[in-house]
């Protein structure tokens, strides 16, 4: 059943040396934000990448661009859910 489950939960994906972990944050938000996931669950992820280096500015940008391909109302929510983190989730 573990196996199973790290498959499902992206298994190869989260331990590739294609992709950094900071990209893999990034990619996770994306999709989160594009699924209209505004909780507690982006913000596991939304401190995930703190940890690995994207800032309040990158988050910022991140959403910016989202929100040309998903639109305003999920992006503000998104952004609203980077500013409940705050800077100090890195630490």
């Amino acid at each position: 059943y573990v196996a199973e489950a790290y498959l499902a939960a992206g298994g190869p994906g989260w331990t590739g040396d294609a992709l950094s972990d900071r990209d893999r944050s990034i990619a996770t938000i994306a999709a989160l934000v594009a699924q209209g996931v505004t909780d507690d669950r982006l913000e596991v992820y939304l401190r995930v990448a703190r940890r690995n280096g994207v800032d309040t500015r990158g988050l910022t940008q991140l959403m910016i661009l989202l929100m040309a391909y998903l639109g305003q109302p999920v992006t503000s929510l998104g952004m609203a859910a980077v500013r409940r983190v705050g800077d100090d989730a890195a630490g």
